[in-house]
């Protein structure tokens, strides 16, 4: 009898260690990986971008690594309404102030493993900024760079091309890192018509921006962004860009499929 239960209690040591090495080796596994959001009773969201916890239908279904995955990505908040993205710099004293109704891009995304153990997610992002209005700045009036010539000169008005960016979340803690895919330039617009003529001009915007994701939403925080430099305008040493306003992620797995909304999480288990 004492014997079965020494190997009894063996076991359930062996268990125990087992359990416990288990832990350490996904307790290693960190990062910020993407997740879609899909409903299902008692999913463990309350709302359809996963963005607050609690006993509701919503839930996270996780990707596969180094599995491509088409994305939207707009400027509508978890009610369906659209709120403007904001872009502030200082000119010579003189502030300059936009905002973007409209953000409707397309890209792609996967999620990645690096050779540190780190989760990563890293994207393609490709969308034109819309229904762009001065908000400070007298009789300002924003145009898209190029007419389509191959020539620069003057485009749409009140819209903003922005390049090809990549997205990624490696090393950045649990924001997003957008980037040009290729130089420093993330665009170019043409500014006319300003009361204080010292504002007309062709400008570029180099460099990176963070946001902070919450759900399926991204949020970009002005004064975190222009106290963090990395946006310029021009160049890089050129006066610090502020954005604010907040981006939303859907993907699908093809175009046969509906798209979800993408929800960016950190992982630390």
């Amino acid at each position: 009898m004492n014997g079965r239960r020494a190997i009894i209690g063996l076991c359930a040591l062996c268990t125990l260690l087992v359990s416990a090495i288990a832990a350490q080796g996904a307790a290693a596994i960190t990062g910020t990986t993407a997740f879609t959001c899909t409903e299902k009773a008692g999913g463990g969201f309350t709302d359809a971008h996963c963005k607050t916890s609690g006993s509701g239908n919503f839930q996270h279904v996780a990707i596969a690594q180094d599995t491509k995955t088409e994305v939207t990505v707009t400027n509508e908040t978890t009610g369906g309404a659209r709120e403007p993205l904001g872009f502030k710099v200082t000119i010579g004293g003189v502030p300059l102030a936009l905002g973007a109704g409209a953000i409707n891009g397309i890209g792609s995304l996967e999620n990645k493993v690096a050779a540190s153990g780190e989760h990563y997610v890293s994207g393609t992002d490709m969308f034109p900024v819309e229904e762009v209005s001065a908000t400070e700045g007298a009789g300002c009036k924003p145009f898209a760079f190029g007419n389509g010539t191959g020539s620069g000169g003057v485009g749409e008005p009140g819209i903003v091309i922005l390049n090809v960016l990549t997205a990624t979340t490696e090393g950045q803690g649990d924001a997003v890192k957008f980037s040009p895919a290729s130089g420093e330039s993330l665009a170019s617009f043409t500014i006319q018509s300003c009361s204080n003529t010292a504002l007309n001009g062709t400008y570029t915007v180099v460099g990176s921006a963070k946001c902070i994701p919450s759900g399926a939403t991204c949020k970009f925080t002005e004064a975190e962004v222009t106290a963090a430099g990395t946006l310029r305008l021009n160049s890089a040493a050129g006066p610090k860009v502020g954005i604010s306003g907040t981006l939303t992620f859907k993907g699908r797995a093809n175009s046969k499929e509906s798209y979800t909304p993408l929800s960016p999480t950190t992982v630390g288990t």
